[in-house]
């Protein structure tokens, strides 16, 4: 969903925080139940909630959602991101790097609930251990 610079509030930097927090901390979970079964096929399997900036409402800022899996060599086999929060400055439409007048920021907020997710991630291991 995309939600307008005039539209960033204390509530909806808490609510990207909960999302990003709330994923994470499902992930340890999951990852502690899957990883016997990818070890038993000589495969890793790996994720956590990457960042990169410091202000979600800056347009540096990006969080997504990542798992990897590897094989015995660390080499990648598949991964699967879900972005969680995108923040980017738009100038007419266009994307741009730097605060021009006129430019405003525009953030791309995860549509889906986190059950949602919770169910495609569970689909996308099974999916992936049966083949």
């Amino acid at each position: 969903m995309r939600i307008p610079q005039k539209e960033f509030t204390d509530e909806l930097k808490r609510q990207i925080e909960y999302t990003e927090t709330e994923l994470q901390l499902y992930l340890e979970k999951w990852l502690l139940r899957y990883q016997p079964a990818f070890l038993q096929n000589y495969m890793v399997l790996d994720g956590g909630v990457d960042k990169e900036g410091t202000d979600p409402f800056q347009p540096d800022y990006r969080s997504s959602l990542v798992i990897s899996i590897s094989d015995e060599n660390e080499e990648l086999i598949d991964l699967q991101t879900i972005p969680i929060w995108t923040c980017e400055r738009y100038f007419f439409g266009f994307p741009v790097a730097q605060n021009f007048p006129l430019s405003q920021g525009i953030g791309e907020l995860l549509d889906e609930s986190l059950e949602d997710i919770q169910v495609e991630l569970q689909e996308y291991i099974e999916n992936f251990l049966e083949s």
